[in-house]
C-alpha cells in the first residue's frame, strides 16, 4: 500500500465542502450554489422560505407556456440536473421541489422556469446551511430507524402519488431517498401478486418483534420533507 503524502486534512469530498472532527462531519456546497444563482441571473434577488411557491398546482404547458420559454433558448434539463445533484448530496429539504420540477423535463413551459428560479432563491437564503452528521453516543440501539411518508394522488394531472423514505442509525443520517409510484389505479394487477409475500413477511418480523412499527403524527412526520415543499 502506497501513502500519499498531503500537506493538510482533506477539504473536499466527491465536489462537496467538508469539514470534521473528532464527533462530526459536515457537507456544503456553497460554491456550486453560488455558481447556479449565477447562472441564473438572480444575484441580487430576495431569498424565499419555501423551495415551491405555496399553493402551486403543477400541469403540463400550454402551448403558448412552451413558447414562451422557448425564447429564453434556456437547457432546461440541464438545470434541473443541477439542483437534483444538490438534492442527492447535501440539500435533501428542496428533493420534492426537484421530483416535481424535473418531472416537466421533456415539456417545460414558462411557468415551471419560474418555479424553478423560486428554489434558487430558496437556496440563496440557505447557502450557509450545513448537512452535519454525527452518532449520538448515548443511543445504544443497534436498529435502523426507518421514516417514511407519501401523499395520496397530489399529480394533478396523472394522479400519482410521492413517497420519500429517511434511515437513521444511533441518531446518524445514513440515507434519504424519493420516488414516485409507477401506479395510479386500485384494480386488481397480476404483476402486484409479489406484494402479498412481502406483507406477509412483513406481518411476520412484526409478530416476532423484529420490527417496531410506530404511527406518527403529522406534525412530527421527519419524512414529510422528501414529500412536500415546507417552510425550514
Amino acid at each position: 500500500m502506497l501513502k500519499v503524502p498531503s500537506s493538510h486534512d482533506p477539504d473536499t469530498l466527491l465536489g462537496m465542502d467538508l469539514e470534521y472532527d473528532s464527533k462530526n462531519v459536515t457537507l456544503s456546497q456553497r460554491n456550486l450554489i453560488e455558481k447556479g444563482i449565477e447562472l441564473d441571473g438572480i444575484l441580487n434577488c430576495h431569498p424565499v422560505n419555501t423551495p415551491l411557491s405555496v399553493g402551486t398546482q403543477f400541469k403540463e404547458a400550454t402551448e403558448l407556456e412552451k413558447a414562451a420559454f422557448e425564447k429564453l433558448k434556456i437547457n432546461y434539463r440541464t438545470h434541473t440536473g443541477i439542483l437534483n445533484y444538490l438534492a442527492c448530496r447535501t440539500c435533501p429539504d428542496i428533493a420534492p421541489a426537484v421530483s416535481i420540477l424535473s418531472s416537466f423535463n421533456n415539456a417545460p413551459g414558462i411557468n415551471h422556469w419560474r418555479q424553478f428560479i423560486h428554489c434558487w432563491k430558496h437556496l440563496a437564503g440557505t447557502i450557509d446551511v450545513k448537512l452535519t452528521l454525527w452518532p449520538d453516543s448515548k443511543d445504544t440501539s443497534k436498529a435502523i430507524q426507518h421514516f417514511t411518508d407519501a401523499t395520496w394522488a397530489d399529480e394533478i394531472e396523472t394522479r400519482l402519488s410521492r413517497s420519500g423514505s429517511i434511515f437513521f442509525w444511533k441518531s446518524f443520517l445514513v440515507s434519504w431517498n424519493r420516488l414516485i409510484d409507477k401506479i395510479n389505479n386500485f384494480g386488481s394487477n397480476s404483476k402486484t401478486k409479489h406484494f402479498d409475500i412481502k406483507a406477509k413477511w412483513l406481518h411476520d418480523l412484526k409478530k416476532n418483534n423484529e420490527i417496531l412499527v410506530k404511527l406518527i403524527p403529522s406534525e412530527a412526520v421527519i419524512a414529510e420533507a422528501l414529500t412536500k415543499p415546507r417552510n425550514q
